[in-house]
């Protein structure tokens, strides 16, 4: 804890300022922090909302809580149709929007369908414009990975570099040692647009405490509790219309029923942020099997789909956990290697601040080095997981005529998710 109170300090010290703030273009605004929470009755869904009034320069909200892999849906309503509000999401900084909208003149709303590897930014702008903002996040979505297998007597190499889309859920079950050991970098700082002048959403982080007079978090144990009290806060603000708050129950209920469904929402909600990309690695090569059918048909209906749908589970998740690994990896890595960029760059113009950032700069350098162990040692034993998992396919090719099939067939996906998941860095 005393590490953390001296990092935060030292990096106020190199702002210039004692900054209670998270960019120094707004300095009169602070973060207001909104963790999603499970639902009361729902644990899949997680629900938050805060009220607030949005300014010229505009109210920062941080939000937090869900999975990378739980879709995200960000409702907007301005307290007054005609007073819209101009809306912002943000990753890395708060001078560089990943996408925007403003809430339109028909029903004063806008929303955001949007997938998140950690916390994030909202900035909502417009002229002393009351505002309700609700977010949803549904259960995770394993994405629909394009399969290996052909139906035997097709076999061949092709590129895949498709994109993956929905299918079931999973929980975070790796490289728990190496985030926590990053912990002492996300009580750092975050890269940002203007090295000098502005720091990262997680400055912002450091201020979450201290939230402005013209926010608040509302509060409720469900979706229906915070919707009624949402209703309630809009009908305060605008009485005359009524069709509004048919709307939001509207809004809240279809968004509640997409979650709760969990099917057909990869391509519809979009990646903030790069280190999101779940493309599969190109040269992923077509692997023969007996059952083709048994990939094919969600039902498991065949003559050979209930030996294979067990086996064939268990490969998928294994896959399903490589792609997480490397995201969880590429993204903390990502994020580490600008804090350190950023604090080169502003400790070079703070000589005795620049001492003090090299001890602090080594910390994070050893956390960066177990985060490297911890993937390493984690993709050992997923590398195991799908040998084993593809044992059990040819335990299955071989009851229909297919002996040694992992020796001829098999073993070449596996180098091949050996080789592209390696780290390399």
């Amino acid at each position: 804890m005393n590490r953390i109170i001296s990092l935060m300090a030292f990096f106020l010290l190199l702002s210039g300022a004692v900054m209670t703030q998270p960019l120094s273009k707004e300095k009169d605004l602070k973060p207001l922090a909104l963790p999603l929470q499970p639902d009361g009755s729902d644990k899949e869904v997680l629900v938050a909302a805060a009220e607030g009034i949005a300014s010229e320069k505009g109210e920062l909200i941080l939000l937090s809580g869900q999975d990378m892999f739980q879709p995200l849906i960000i409702m907007v309503y301005a307290g007054s149709k005609s007073n819209p509000v101009q809306v912002s999401l943000h990753k890395d900084s708060w001078d560089e929007n990943e996408m925007s909208a403003a809430t339109n003149v028909a029903e004063g709303y806008c929303e955001f369908k949007v997938r998140s590897a950690g916390e994030v930014g909202i900035k909502l702008r417009g002229s002393s414009a009351p505002y309700v903002v609700m977010a949803m996040a549904g259960k995770e979505i394993m994405p629909k990975m394009e399969s290996p297998f052909v139906k035997k007597g097709k076999e061949k190499t092709e590129l895949a570099g498709k994109k993956e889309s929905t299918g079931k859920s999973n929980t975070l079950l790796y490289i728990i040692i190496g985030v926590l050991a990053l912990a002492l970098v996300l009580m750092g700082v975050k890269f940002a647009g203007r090295k000098r002048n502005t720091a990262g959403l997680l400055i912002m982080g450091l201020c979450l405490s201290a939230v402005t007079s013209a926010q608040n978090r509302i509060r409720g144990n469900t979706v229906e509790e915070i919707r009624a009290e949402v209703e309630r806060i809009l009908e305060k603000n605008e009485k005359e219309e009524r069709e509004k708050l048919d709307k939001v129950r509207e809004h809240t209920e279809k968004a509640y029923k997409i979650l709760k469904g969990g099917k057909d929402l990869w391509d519809a909600y979009k990646n903030l942020g790069s280190c999101m990309n779940t493309a599969i690695p190109a040269g992923m090569p077509s692997v023969p099997t007996f059952c083709y059918e048994a990939d094919m048909d969600e039902t498991g209906e065949g003559n050979c789909a209930k030996c294979f749908e067990n086996a064939r589970a268990g490969f998928n998740e294994v896959r399903y956990k490589f792609i997480k690994l490397a995201i969880i990896y590429r993204c903390t890595k990502s994020f580490a290697d600008k804090s350190m960029a950023f604090g080169d760059d502003v400790s070079s113009i703070h000589g005795v601040s620049g001492l003090a950032w090299q001890a602090e700069k080594r910390k994070i350098e050893e956390s960066v080095e177990r985060l490297k162990k911890s993937y390493d040692d984690k993709y050992i034993e997923l590398l195991q997981r799908l040998q084993d998992s593809m044992i059990d396919i040819a335990e299955c090719e071989e009851q229909f005529g297919e002996r040694d099939w992992y020796d001829r067939f098999g073993f070449m996906f596996y180098e091949f998710m050996k080789e592209k998941y390696r780290r390399v860095d």
